[in-house]
């Protein structure tokens, strides 16, 4: 690789995959959870991920997925 490569981005280089990072929480006595978007995640050229979070999870899980396959907000019974 040259150094001018190094200096400036390609223009020709994919965008990283973007992902969701969620929360599923737990409701005591309920049989449904919560899944609540606390961050985004993306998939680097290397396969490394980046994780950015907007909030910390109380108990300590992620769940990253693709944004498409659970809308914001959705709640659904545990899976």
């Amino acid at each position: 690789m040259q150094l001018h490569e190094l200096a400036a981005p390609s223009l020709n280089k994919p965008p990283s995959k973007r992902l969701v990072v969620y929360t599923i929480i737990e409701k005591p006595g309920s049989d449904k959870s919560f899944w609540a978007k606390i961050g985004s995640a993306w998939i680097n050229r290397d396969q490394s991920i980046n994780i950015q979070l907007d909030a910390l999870p109380v108990n300590g899980k992620l769940h990253v997925r693709e944004p498409s396959e659970r809308p914001e907000g959705d709640k659904r019974s545990g899976q």
